[in-house]
């Protein structure tokens, strides 16, 4: 499985702030991508002979009972459980909870350690709703106490772990997992092929760094017809007008200047809280007949702004900024510094890894009786390399041969 704390670094920096006209804000993805790494990583562990509901010796009142306040009225303490792993996962759970009810899986589908934590969180809802009415249809003594025991509540719920644990450990899920984490390795190696193929090429090269996405009014007004509408076609519409708009920019550098001297490019479809569809993308342009990489960020930028989107999009320069990067990756970059490389690395992980957590989730369509496939990351062509006048042939430094 994944190291956690490398891809928990890969994550805060994937969704650690969102950038818009007015500057620069933290929004709802960081903390939801941050809780996901948590419960992925609790679920990956989980084992139900941890689970029991006996109480600390400082407690006064049952689980079930502490349970029962947590998700009925937001008590917001811990429930001094014994087991750990209860404990745990009632910590994540108001915090879930809170972001289904927003835009949290609209367009965005999770890791399957993440869905059956979703699935178990399903499970205790209709577990309360079960009790509650259990409660409604019995008398209430004159004490005001429930006359249905918060011990039936306690079985319930261990039941809900108990089914969580016959998914965790089926064949099936397994396979799910397995196959889930194969693409993402793969399009890994490939990110990282197609960046030491650049290098062969070329002995430098200066990379730029653009996040292309659209201004929040224009968001707001689709989010809203969305609702509004409650059609998936408005949904399906939304993507199709953002796919468009990048094949329409990639098809267009072939005729203009501003894209003279690429060389190759990685780009990279997303859906956030604030920003909705937005793409990160990396050009690499030849660094011996392109020196200025600002300048190169802000003309893209504008180009994709009021060219490319009529006005509906905003940018922000990666090259241009001044945040600070735990791989500052941009500029000139020659093939022998390491740390570059190793940063370009990490970007490759930045554009596939994270996706086992928090991906893409696709529209589904059918253009006649033929289903259309949507990718939401994608690369250049490799130009064939000028022949050689001659010596010794460069060596590259050697790549990692799997994903984490």
């Amino acid at each position: 499985m994944y190291d956690y704390d490398d891809v928990k670094s890969i994550v805060t920096d994937k969704w650690d702030y969102e950038v818009n006209e007015n500057g620069l804000e933290v929004t709802e993805d960081r903390d939801i991508a941050r809780i996901i790494i948590r419960i992925d990583k609790l679920v990956e562990k989980f084992d139900l002979n941890d689970v029991s509901f006996e109480v600390s010796s400082n407690q006064e009142c049952s689980v079930g009972e502490k349970i029962y306040q947590k998700l009925n009225f937001g008590y917001t303490g811990g429930l001094s459980c014994k087991s750990k792993i209860v404990n745990q996962f009632f910590k994540e759970y108001l915090s879930i909870r809170d972001c289904r009810r927003g835009d949290f899986d609209s367009a965005r589908a999770f890791s399957p350690n993440m869905t059956v934590y979703i699935q178990w969180m399903d499970d205790v809802e209709k577990s309360m709703e079960t009790f509650d009415k259990m409660n409604s249809l019995s008398q209430i003594d004159s004490l005001g106490s429930y006359k249905v025991s918060y011990n039936d509540l306690e079985n319930r719920i261990y039941k809900c772990f108990s089914d969580l644990g016959d998914k965790i450990n089926g064949p099936g899920f397994k396979r799910i997992k397995s196959r889930i984490k194969k693409t993402c390795d793969k399009n890994y190696r490939s990110m990282l092929s197609y960046i030491d193929r650049l290098f062969e090429n070329r002995s430098r090269l200066l990379v730029v760094r653009l996040d292309l996405k659209y201004k929040k009014d224009y968001n707001d007004a689709r989010r809203k017809i969305i609702s509004n509408s409650g059609f998936s076609s408005q949904e399906i519409d939304e993507f199709e007008n953002v796919k468009s708009d990048m094949e329409r920019l990639l098809a267009n550098r072939r005729h203009n200047k501003i894209f003279d001297g690429l060389l190759g490019y990685i780009w990279k479809l997303e859906y956030g809280v604030l920003t909705r569809y937005h793409y990160h993308v990396m050009f690499f342009f030849n660094s011996s007949t392109k020196r200025a990489d600002k300048l190169i960020g802000k003309s893209i930028g504008e180009y994709w702004s009021n060219e490319i989107t009529q006005g509906r999009g905003t940018y922000f320069n990666v090259n241009a900024s001044h945040n600070n990067y735990k791989f500052n990756v941009r500029g000139q970059i020659h093939y022998t510094d390491e740390d570059a490389r190793e940063g370009l690395r990490h970007l490759a992980g930045y554009f596939s890894k994270a996706d086992y957590f928090m991906r893409l989730k696709l529209p589904k369509r059918l253009r006649g009786h033929q289903k259309v496939n949507y990718r939401t990351m994608g690369k250049g062509q490799i130009q064939a390399p000028v022949p050689s006048k001659g010596g010794r042939p460069r060596k590259l430094s050697k790549q990692p041969s799997s994903c984490m």
